[in-house]
């Protein structure tokens, strides 16, 4: 759903268009003959519905026979300088509110708000991101941080899944998994987004290499790809959007054997 606008062209909230602009943007992924959709707060913030609001979705799913797989809460990192508190409080709340609405899992991360640049460009990520701090204090914050919403989610019966994401603690394979083996929690794992990393505009690990430290750990993933260009004479580095099977990230052929074609 992230490509459908979070407004109107009235400039109302999704909350604020209620059921029935959920049901014409959700109608149009049953069309496509999908059973089964995410929601993201970047969409429809379930974490800040109310239980008929919640009611009200879950009768529009009913209605075009879609369940949830999994809700999202997008670019509100709970190590965000200054937003901290904030960040989490929402993050909990949209974990009760993921239970509510009958989805098995919530994908979360440590990516923040794009910055003005990004918004201006065409595509965002060819400017400068946020960087999480080189900061052991920081990482154990948001280690700390995470353990305290898996025993939340755990308690509701819903599973965390963590976005790799360009600039964060989730920023390579290896990092991933060690931020995840320091959470150490048995309803958390990984979203293998290695799109994310493909698009990067620096040096990257190879997209098949990050597949096999990844996906073992992996309980949710989001699926696409980039095309990548590097040119190593003048430094320059250039991706942009390809289909799931015409470019760089080949997730339809096996990664263990793929370097070799």
């Amino acid at each position: 759903m992230l490509q459908f606008p979070g407004q109107t062209a009235q400039g109302k909230s999704m909350r604020e268009a209620g059921p029935e602009r959920w049901f014409r943007d959700l109608s149009r992924i049953a069309l496509e003959g999908f059973n089964s959709v995410e929601i993201p707060s970047a969409w429809l913030p379930v974490g800040e519905l109310d239980k008929s609001e919640h009611e009200e979705l879950k009768a529009v799913l009913r209605q075009l026979d879609l369940s949830v797989c999994a809700t999202s809460v997008v670019r509100r990192s709970i190590i965000e300088k200054g937003r901290e508190q904030e960040n989490l409080a929402i993050t909990h709340a949209a974990i009760d509110a993921a239970a509510s609405v009958g989805s098995p899992l919530i994908c979360l991360g440590l990516h923040e708000a794009l910055q003005q640049p990004q918004l201006d460009a065409t595509w965002f990520w060819t400017m400068p991101t946020h960087h999480n701090p080189n900061d052991r204090d920081v990482w154990k914050q948001a280690v700390t941080g995470y353990q305290e919403l898996a025993d939340h989610a755990a308690s509701v019966g819903v599973q965390i899944s963590l976005e790799l994401y360009e600039g964060t603690f989730l920023c390579s394979a290896d990092s991933a998994v060690a931020f995840l083996n320091d959470i150490d929690r048995d309803n958390v794992g990984l979203n293998p987004d290695l799109g994310n990393l493909v698009r990067a505009q620096n040096p990257i690990e190879p997209w098949e290499s990050m597949a096999i430290k990844t996906f073992p750990h992996a309980n949710y993933w989001h699926v696409k790809n980039y095309s990548r260009v590097e040119l190593p004479q003048s430094a320059t580095k250039l991706a942009m959007r390809a289909s799931i099977s015409g470019s760089e990230t080949n997730t339809v052929r096996n990664p263990r054997s793929s370097r070799d074609r």
